[in-house]
């Protein structure tokens, strides 16, 4: 295989893997769009919506800085750094205004994917 060749497959694999990483965080994004409705029905307590937001959030992290979404890394390691300073502090509950911030951090989250899925490469 010669270097441009193999530079070219290495394009495609990178293109491909940033459209499932839009593909994936569109989905979580949605699911915790999801869990915020069953929060504000009183359906889970604000401690499982965290703990969800967490889940889903450290999911994008990792893959985000690895396809130098800068950005995107950037606001999930907000989100999570806020989360991690709650951990184990029992006598702390989480606030309606506390909440309604995560959910405005999710809307930006949600901006940022629809610009870089606008920026994706093309793949055939």
């Amino acid at each position: 295989m010669t270097d441009q060749t193999r530079e070219q497959r290495m394009k495609e694999i990178l293109g491909r893997t940033k459209i499932i990483f839009i593909q994936d965080t569109i989905d979580k994004i949605n699911q915790m769009n999801l869990i915020f409705k069953q929060w504000e029905q009183q359906e889970i307590s604000a401690e499982s919506l965290i703990e969800s937001i967490h889940l889903h959030v450290h999911a994008m992290k990792g893959l985000a800085l690895t396809l130098s979404y800068h950005q995107i890394d950037r606001l999930c390691q907000e989100i999570i750094a806020l989360i991690l300073q709650r951990e184990g502090r029992e006598d702390l509950f989480w606030t309606k205004p506390e909440i309604a911030d995560f959910h405005q951090m999710i809307v930006s989250l949600q901006r940022l994917v629809e610009e870089a899925a606008i920026d994706a490469p093309a793949v055939d």
